[in-house]
């Protein structure tokens, strides 16, 4: 069985420069954990919202080689270098713009920025597509830390505003 958690509703929407600043995502829920025998690194995630946006900073530490791999090629799926990966079910009565409607969503970064996004299930019998996001993002590596503080627009799953409750799937 999955945790269930409950994201709060933040009063000031973090500065989104890739450094958590003391305070800046106090509001915000936090979980610790993740890493596993084949990777090993802790990694933090800050969930948060408004009405308008889905916070998330993860915080993960860097490998033990010192350096992220990030391939030069800008071409190459993202999937292939040191990444960060979400996936969101939002809560479908809330759903009321169409091109987020149906299905759900999948999001891939690296620590330069670079996406690989995934509409999957968008309804109508639709084959999966990319996922138009319009993504407020930075990111940072330092003191054996990558930093990333993103911010997701509300339109972007769909619905016009978040309201105050409704039951996410977040992975």
């Amino acid at each position: 069985t999955a945790a269930e958690y409950t994201v709060p509703k933040i009063s000031q929407p973090p500065q989104l420069d890739g450094i958590l600043q003391l305070g800046e995502w106090d509001e915000a829920l936090a979980i610790s954990g993740a890493g596993r025998k084949l990777d090993p690194r802790q990694v933090t995630a800050f969930l948060a919202f408004d009405q308008q946006f889905v916070y998330v900073a993860l915080r993960s530490e860097m490998p033990w080689r010192g350096q992220l791999q990030v391939s030069p090629d800008t071409r190459k799926n993202v999937v292939m270098d040191d990444s960060l990966e979400l996936w969101f079910l939002p809560p479908a009565q809330q759903r009321t713009l169409e091109a987020g409607k149906f299905g759900y969503f999948q999001l891939i970064v690296n620590s330069v920025g670079r996406l690989y996004t995934c509409h999957h299930d968008p309804g109508y019998g639709l084959p999966a597509r990319e996922w138009k996001v319009e993504l407020q993002q930075n990111h940072r590596c330092q003191d054996g830390f990558w930093t990333a503080e993103m911010a997701f627009p509300s339109e972007a799953f769909g619905i016009p505003q978040l309201p105050e409750n409704g039951d996410w799937r977040i992975l």
